[in-house]
C-alpha cells in the first residue's frame, strides 16, 4: 500500500483500517492476558495532527545528562496514571 504521508486524511484512514477499534478493548487485553499472564498492562497515546496540511508526531530528544536514554527520540512523557 502507497500512502502519502503529508496527507492527513489518508493517515488518519489507514490507522482506522489498521487498528482495533477501542470498542474491543477489553476483550483483546483478555484475550493477550491469557496468552501472556506475566506481562505488565501498558499503553502509549501518541500524539498526531497536522500542521501545514501534514500528518506530525509529537517526538522529544531526552536530555543528554540522563543516566539511561540520554540523547534519544522519544514519545513526549506522561504523569503517573492508573489503567482501570
Amino acid at each position: 500500500m502507497s500512502m502519502d504521508l503529508s496527507n492527513i486524511q489518508q493517515v488518519v484512514i489507514a490507522l482506522r483500517q489498521h487498528l482495533e477499534p477501542v470498542e474491543r478493548a477489553d476483550q483483546l487485553r483478555d484475550a493477550l492476558e491469557g496468552q501472556r499472564p506475566n506481562a505488565r498492562q501498558a499503553a502509549v497515546l501518541i500524539g498526531l495532527f497536522e500542521q501545514e496540511g501534514e500528518a506530525t508526531v509529537i517526538f522529544i530528544r531526552r536530555a543528554s545528562t540522563l543516566r539511561s536514554h540520554s540523547g534519544e527520540i522519544a514519545f513526549p512523557p506522561r504523569q503517573h496514571a492508573a489503567f482501570a
